[in-house]
């Protein structure tokens, strides 16, 4: 049990470096794009307005994936178990414990990223 939990804990932490990364390479064009935001009287909230929304979408689409096909998963492999039995249901429960964890996890990560990155982001293109 501890070796799947330190195994899904690894995951997470590779998981958010891959997401960093991924928002730092297109974050010359993003600065950019603001700066010319900016021209035109953007304010601060609004620029961090449309900051949050690819975030969100990069931070948690692919957790919304892994549910559905997890859930088909689920569904295919109760399937072909007995109905009923006990087994099934505390795999589905423990199922569920886990990826609320996870998404709780995720909430809290975006949170205190989207934070930094468009506080950051703001100073960069000079609207704080």
């Amino acid at each position: 049990m501890v070796v799947i939990g330190l195994a899904g804990v690894l995951f997470y932490a590779a998981s958010c470096a891959v997401l960093h990364f991924g928002v730092l390479s297109g974050l010359e064009a993003e600065q950019r794009r603001y700066r010319k935001l900016r021209g035109i009287g953007i304010t601060a909230q609004e620029a961090a307005a449309q900051m949050r929304r690819p975030l969100r979408i990069l931070f948690f689409l692919p957790h919304m994936f892994s549910v559905l096909i997890s859930g088909f998963f689920y569904i295919y492999m109760f399937s072909l178990e007995v109905r009923g039995s006990r087994a099934t249901g505390l795999v589905v429960l423990s199922a569920l414990i886990v990826s609320m964890m996870l998404l709780l996890l995720q909430l809290v990560f975006y949170l205190l990223y989207a934070r930094r990155y468009t506080q950051g982001m703001l100073k960069m293109v000079q609207l704080l």
